[in-house]
């Protein structure tokens, strides 16, 4: 049983990673949409919550990354510009407080 567990495992890695690298650019609208990002840059903001700044293609996304030990992709929120207005943060907020940057491929975020 555990050898079948596994097959079927890494079958469904094998499909989402292939499905994965098929989607490079940013589909859908803000909300309620399946992303698959693909080779782009993160900024680690100093903020209260575990925020980051989406760099992709010029366009800037605030996301909120949940701690979630998965392989193939990590669930994010995705913050538009209405929630930021409401946040109160200033217009220099992401040139002065940018903490650190990394590199991370392959982030999903599923349906609510």
């Amino acid at each position: 049983m555990k050898k079948i567990n596994k097959i079927i495992i890494l079958s469904i890695i094998l499909l989402l990673n292939t499905s994965c690298k098929k989607q490079d650019e940013i589909k859908g609208t803000i909300n309620n949409y399946t992303y698959y990002l693909k080779s782009f840059d993160l900024k680690k903001l100093k903020t209260p919550k575990n925020i980051y700044l989406i760099i992709n293609n010029n366009i800037n996304y605030l996301i909120s990354i949940k701690k979630n030990k998965n392989k193939i992709g990590k669930e994010l929120n995705i913050y538009p510009p209405q929630i930021l207005s409401k946040l109160n943060y200033k217009n220099d907020f992401f040139s002065k407080k940018i903490k650190k940057t990394k590199k991370i491929d392959k982030i999903l975020k599923k349906n609510n």
